[in-house]
């Protein structure tokens, strides 16, 4: 990946933190007042997800990329007109 994830890496080990311990979220405590090992924990369970994120983000494109093409061949019925590009987004084998 090329965008840096380290801040959404760690709202979402924060969130999964405070969802299992809601008493902590007025205190404040993460990662302070928490255990190292806990904190490394929650932060390898957020970055787990970043590769179903990006899958799921990566099919979103190429849906949205396939409807846009769609509509533009209803619309601009144009024997005349060229093809779109070739979808980006598409999984290549």
């Amino acid at each position: 990946m090329t965008t840096d994830t380290t801040a959404l890496q760690e709202r979402i080990a924060e969130e999964l933190y405070y969802d299992q311990h809601p008493e902590g979220r007025h205190r404040n405590e993460w990662p302070t007042a928490v255990y190292p090992d806990t904190v490394y924990e929650y932060r390898d369970l957020a970055a787990a997800v970043f590769p179903i994120i990006a899958a799921e983000v990566q099919a979103a494109k190429a849906e949205a990329w396939d409807d846009c093409e769609r509509s533009m061949h209803r619309w601009f019925n144009d024997p005349f007109a060229g093809d779109a590009p070739r979808n980006p987004y598409e999984e290549t084998p």
